[in-house]
């Protein structure tokens, strides 16, 4: 995708100002339209969000799932424990990937599947839908070019992610070279 920068975001069941800072600190061009998540209700929904920097009539496009949240409020309906990933799209790279309908900026929200919810809801410490999510863990507040190595052997990530977590023995991750290497041993 052009202009598009993929990124880390810790994503708790208390959203707060803090998501916001650690967003600031990765990506400090996107402030002006930053999304901040100001709490969980008692149903567990987000109770409030607002975009900042937007002028009256200037709405990002936000995308959950693959699809156009056409709900004003769509952002307040959202379970936070049951955000994936989310990532921001600002300026030309989100017109080029949207269109008009992207111009004010796009916020793209991927959620959990129910089983993967289930899956962390029982298993909260050590959940992991595949080898992959189990593979970023080990190197969570690491960053550089990323290099998997499967038994020894370099592998791509797709490769990782139709593997079960728990066919892996071990996982660990160092910094070698200014690239991050993730080492997994599989159970064999």
């Amino acid at each position: 995708m052009i202009g598009y920068k993929s990124v880390k975001v810790p994503v708790s069941a208390t959203m707060s100002v803090r998501m916001e800072q650690e967003v600031v600190k990765l990506l400090p061009e996107t402030t002006s339209r930053l999304t901040r998540i100001k709490s969980t209700g008692s149903n567990g929904l987000i109770s409030g969000s607002s975009v900042h920097g937007i002028k009256n009539g200037e709405e990002p496009l936000i995308i959950i799932d693959g699809k156009e949240a056409l709900e004003k409020d769509a952002l307040s309906k959202l379970a936070p424990d049951h955000i994936k990933s989310l990532s921001i799209l600002k300026d030309k790279s989100a017109t080029a990937v949207y269109g008009e309908k992207g111009k004010d900026g796009v916020i793209i929200i991927e959620m959990l599947t129910d089983e993967e919810f289930q899956a962390k809801k029982n298993n909260p410490k050590g959940s992991y839908a595949n080898a992959w999510q189990l593979a970023e863990h080990a190197a969570k507040d690491m960053l550089g070019e990323v290099i998997y190595l499967l038994d020894g052997k370099e592998v791509h990530a797709g490769i990782l992610e139709t593997m079960s977590a728990e066919s892996i023995k071990t996982a660990s991750a160092e910094n070698v070279d200014g690239k991050v290497v993730i080492r997994l041993v599989s159970k064999k």
